[in-house]
């Protein structure tokens, strides 16, 4: 398995978790962006959330998956977007599919 992109910010707990997480379980990364060089407000967060098949959010045990054509654009990117305005990191983007935040069950799930 290999992650096309992913949006970490160094020194961050969830992304420190994440990191681990993926270099336990031997999966490599594509592309990463470094968060604290690049911004992604609500309109590149909606851009890059709506040209994704599946979102999934995770915030501590909380797993959220969403249907971009049902839910609110605005209760997804409530989810989606952190305390400083910026598409919350850890993301990472496999295939058409987009994961919001660490938890360890949800990565364990699409590692299976």
């Amino acid at each position: 398995m290999q992650i096309d992109w992913a949006y970490l910010r160094k020194g961050w707990n969830s992304c420190k978790n994440a990191q681990e997480f993926l270099d336990k379980n031997q999966i490599k990364i594509k592309k990463i962006v470094d968060a604290r060089k690049q911004k992604f407000d609500n309109d590149l967060a909606w851009e890059l959330i709506n040209k994704a098949k599946k979102i999934t959010t995770a915030r501590g045990k909380k797993v959220k998956n969403w249907d971009i054509k049902k839910d609110e654009k605005e209760i997804i990117l409530k989810h989606s977007i952190g305390p400083s305005g910026n598409l919350r990191a850890p993301t990472l983007k496999i295939k058409d599919s987009l994961f919001i935040g660490f938890n360890a069950d949800l990565y364990e799930s699409f590692i299976n």
